[in-house]
């Protein structure tokens, strides 16, 4: 039988008040959200507590919804960040998902007695603050919606008091979208084992979509939030954690009740959501403008792969306002139509205006009926650009970014080594994910 290292002990009375969102040490070492195509940038700020300032919807679809967030830095004098960066958020976990684990555990009257959490062997790493409570571990530190592993169902499987409750939780471990609290329902499971079993909670990484030298104080940030039901149960949909959070968070700021579910299924809005402020720290980026201001932009993005390109555009914008010459930009966006998902589409177009042709957008609709299909093609001079030395960005997820990369290959073949000499001298830049 697996032992489970890390052991939960009541404190009466407790040594020290539990901070119900203190992070450990290593808490912001491994965001979520990557870069894989740009050097390894290990700069983070401070983990701090942003007020929400404003959020507002930008789409809405049966499957799919998008909102532009900001948040506040202006009590945060420690925090900077610059145009490119990514905010690592780290989200509340669903209201109904812990009440259900707490329920299973039967710690539902002591969720909020202050608990130490020690380690078995001398020298094991606790993953997780202590003292802490069992409320606050399931709510903010560990994942406790996260997929179960056939390892660990055959471990609970272990921990069953018969051979009946092990081949239940067996045939249970079957379902991929089985939550760890129904397994722990189907037979005792000590505490200590779900806590060392649940990964920690990590930051969902996203890329800033304001522009420091307009906006220094203020941060903002694109999240798509999928609602796509399940090809194998229509009944059901996988809505990420973190974007389901800001999304509540977003609709309570506004004062619409009628949509504070997180999750499938959630009755109740998360903690948190009343003190609109969500828990972040700045990320580091090499997805930055170049020195030069001079310097000709290539900008591919789709989706939420906009966010970072509207920063750079404001930026550039703020620039020529105030008198410095600024290189020409030609920024390709995808999305499914331009009624539905053309993120910022009245505020480029007036970006595009005040740059007076410095700004070509080319958008591409792959679900329009009265567009054309537009994908993203290399034109004549978008080679001349790259060729006279224009910086290239891609953001998006991996898939469109391995095609983009492919066509863009294609298209300056003839310009022997173009793309290693591109890439090493970093003129091609990637913020690309999933």
């Amino acid at each position: 039988m697996k032992q489970a290292r890390p052991t939960l002990q009541g404190v009466s009375p407790p040594l020290r008040p539990p901070d119900p969102l203190r992070r450990p040490p290593s808490a912001s070492a491994s965001p979520s959200r990557t870069a894989p195509a740009l050097p390894s940038v290990k700069q983070y700020s401070p983990i701090q507590a942003l007020a929400v300032q404003e959020s507002r919807e930008l789409y809405t679809s049966p499957g799919r919804n998008c909102i532009h967030m900001e948040l506040d830095l202006s009590d945060q004098a420690e925090l900077r960040y610059r145009t490119g960066d990514h905010l690592a958020v780290y989200p509340t976990n669903p209201g109904h998902e812990v009440q259900f684990l707490l329920k299973a555990l039967g710690l539902e009257q002591r969720a909020e007695t202050p608990l130490l959490i020690q380690a078995l062997e001398e020298g094991e790493p606790i993953k997780i603050p202590s003292p802490t409570s069992s409320l606050a571990l399931f709510r903010h530190y560990l994942e406790v919606s996260a997929p179960v592993s056939r390892e660990t169902v055959g471990a609970l499987a272990r921990f069953s008091p018969s051979p009946e409750v092990a081949s239940r939780l067996t045939t249970l471990g079957k379902d991929k979208q089985a939550s760890l609290a129904a397994l722990v329902l189907s037979g005792p499971t000590p505490p200590s084992y779900v806590v060392e079993t649940l990964p920690t909670t990590q930051p969902r990484c996203y890329s800033i979509s304001s522009s420091s030298a307009v906006s220094a104080r203020k941060i903002a940030i694109t999240v798509g939030a999928d609602n796509s039901p399940l090809q194998a149960d229509p009944t059901k949909a996988i809505r990420g954690v973190t974007a389901s959070y800001l999304y509540a968070l977003g609709n309570s700021l506004s004062g619409d009740a009628s949509q504070l579910e997180v999750g499938p299924g959630a009755p109740a809005m998360p903690s948190r959501i009343l003190g609109h402020k969500v828990f972040a720290y700045i990320r580091r980026s090499n997805f930055k403008l170049p020195t030069l201001d001079t310097t000709p932009l290539v900008m591919i993005g789709a989706g939420t792969g906009m966010a970072p390109f509207r920063g750079f555009t404001l930026e550039r914008a703020r620039l020529k306002a105030v008198g410095k010459h600024i290189g020409r930009m030609i920024l390709f966006f995808g999305c499914r139509s331009p009624d539905q998902d053309s993120l910022y589409r009245e505020e480029l177009a007036s970006v595009a205006k005040e740059l007076d042709g410095l700004l070509e957008i080319v958008p591409a609709f792959s679900r329009s009926n009265s567009h054309p299909k537009a994908y993203v093609e290399m034109k004549k001079d978008v080679c001349e650009l790259l060729q006279s030395g224009a910086n290239m960005y891609i953001c998006g997820r991996m898939s469109m970014a391995r095609a983009v990369s492919n066509v863009v290959e294609e298209s300056m073949k003839q310009q022997n080594g173009w793309a290693e000499s591109a890439r090493k001298g970093s003129k091609w830049l990637e913020d690309v994910w999933g």
